[in-house]
């Protein structure tokens, strides 16, 4: 009697045990696999503060961070998956099915392997970090004031021999790659894993003579290090006046209409101040008014910021 009672109990406890196991397989697939499922979207992020920021106690607090939260909490069609990863691994996943998402700057190549929403955020334009102590220095040496826009092209082609430091296969602006590329002679490529505190190092021992980056990014770092009074920036020439980021998204028919949801969304928040706000945030004192214009000039009146 008691062994007729407890054989459909094994039973129901071994179907148990096999659902649990199941469900466990499915919650374990990787972020990619998850990615393949109908409605689902990957938002890869990478290590680029205060871009994307992963780690710490401002995690996620990072621009594209905030921007994807935005656009998260607006897409409820979708589920949502958040996955890190090194930028050349994202890059590689967009090959996989299913939707990957991320936020990038626009370039020929890439348009062939992703497709680009509308612009999704603006920086301003990428500036020439130094040593503030060898202003004088640098500017006798190369005869170029760094009171003003600097003209990139004229130091690169000087006589005098400088080292820019940049990361490795990163996309400036189309002007400021093709500058760097015609002079690899003046260029210190640097990994992207590479920590900036490594770069501004670089430029504290004279190892370096300059670096290309964001005022967002530059501002970050040296707070972060305390070094906020030892370097200073000058406007590139060639970087006009700002710098347009998007959303890509896996070059696929998901893809697609993951996209054109995207859009839908962006032509209902650019241009509020919530949306300027993500930027505005992380800027330094002295840019934040001028970025005000930038932003209202380029998304609210429709004016080409290059």
């Amino acid at each position: 009697m008691l062994d007729t009672w407890y054989r459909p109990l094994q039973k129901n406890r071994l179907f148990t045990l096999r659902l649990a196991s199941l469900c466990a397989c499915v919650v374990l697939l990787p972020a990619h696999l998850q990615a393949k499922e109908a409605g689902v979207i990957q938002w890869s992020r990478y290590p680029f503060p205060p871009v994307y920021i992963e780690t710490g106690e401002q995690r996620g607090e990072g621009i594209a961070g905030q921007t994807l939260k935005l656009l998260q909490r607006e897409l409820t069609q979708y589920k949502h998956i958040d996955h890190s990863a090194s930028f050349p691994r994202i890059m590689r996943s967009f090959t996989n099915t299913g939707v990957v998402c991320t936020g990038m700057n626009k370039t020929s190549d890439r348009e062939q392997q992703v497709i680009f929403s509308q612009a999704v955020v603006m920086y301003p334009a990428h500036t020439l970090s130094y040593l503030t102590s060898r202003k004088r220095e640098l500017e006798q040496s190369s005869g170029i004031s760094l009171e003003t826009s600097f003209p990139l092209q004229q130091l690169l082609e000087g006589d005098e021999q400088y080292s820019v430091g940049v990361t490795l296969n990163r996309s400036y602006n189309p002007q400021i790659d093709k500058l760097l590329n015609q002079h690899p002679e003046k260029i210190r490529s640097f990994e992207v894993s590479t920590p900036m505190a490594s770069i501004y190092k670089q430029l504290r021992f004279r190892r370096l003579d300059f670096t290309i980056e964001y005022p967002i990014v530059t501002a970050y770092w040296l707070q972060k290090l305390g070094l906020e009074n030892q370097f200073s920036s000058v406007p590139i020439k060639e970087s006009g006046r700002g710098f347009v980021a998007y959303i890509a998204c896996s070059r696929n028919p998901e893809g697609a209409k993951v996209i054109a949801a995207i859009n839908k969304v962006l032509e209902r928040v650019v241009g509020t101040v919530e949306h300027r706000a993500i930027v505005e945030r992380w800027l330094p004192k002295q840019i934040k008014m001028p970025y005000r214009k930038l932003y209202s000039d380029y998304f609210n009146q429709g004016q080409p910021i290059e």
